[in-house]
């Protein structure tokens, strides 16, 4: 919803939540926000086509839920769907937010991201949900690197209620998971016209 009222009425997003519970309250916040003209929610889960997942259900948090590779007891959600089928049924992003619980990787890696011109990239980093997708952080970071992208952070406090930032460019995600159990990156294209202002920003 935030990024939908940074977007503005010409904008348009789209919203993924595999979680019935959790989408049908994403539901009732686009209504009430009154974003139906901006934001598309689908009731899935970005991943690799023709691959079955289950969602293991934190019942206390639903922020703790993910989904795992295995049968679904919901047939309407047994299967993700790829970067490129959103792509194709909506648009080509210029950002893209993930945060899919370690399978990062897998989605990113799905179809060259020149094919979509290189979209700014907001991606949630934890060397043990990779575990779940049987990955690892480094792999990401040779992969997104390997197609002309650079990695900053926000160095000030993480779900604050303003848009303070002190950004600094991340050198290795092994060196920033030294100290923290995970890390939120804006992975910026080197030919992005952005990059500019973002490294102006850097301390």
């Amino acid at each position: 919803i935030p990024i939908a009222r940074k977007t503005g009425p010409s904008g348009r997003v789209v919203a993924v939540e595999g979680n019935p519970r959790t989408f049908a309250l994403l539901q009732q916040n686009i209504r009430l926000s009154d974003a139906t003209e901006i934001c598309t929610p689908f009731n899935t889960i970005v991943a690799t086509d023709s691959v079955s997942f289950r969602l293991v259900e934190d019942q206390r948090n639903t922020g703790a839920s993910y989904f795992e590779p295995g049968p679904s007891t919901d047939q309407s959600m047994a299967n993700g769907r790829s970067l490129a089928f959103f792509v194709q049924s909506c648009f080509v992003p210029r950002l893209i937010k993930l945060d899919i619980e370690g399978f990062e990787y897998g989605v990113l890696s799905s179809m060259p991201l020149a094919d979509i011109a290189n979209p700014i990239l907001f991606v949630e980093v934890s060397a043990n949900h990779s575990v779940r997708a049987q990955s690892h952080p480094k792999e990401l970071e040779l992969l997104l690197r390997g197609q002309g992208y650079r990695f900053f952070w926000n160095r000030n406090k993480s779900h604050a209620h303003d848009d303070v930032f002190s950004v600094t460019e991340i050198q290795s995600f092994e060196e920033m998971l030294t100290d923290r159990l995970q890390f939120t990156t804006l992975a910026v294209h080197e030919a992005a016209d952005r990059l500019p202002a973002i490294e102006s920003a850097c301390v």
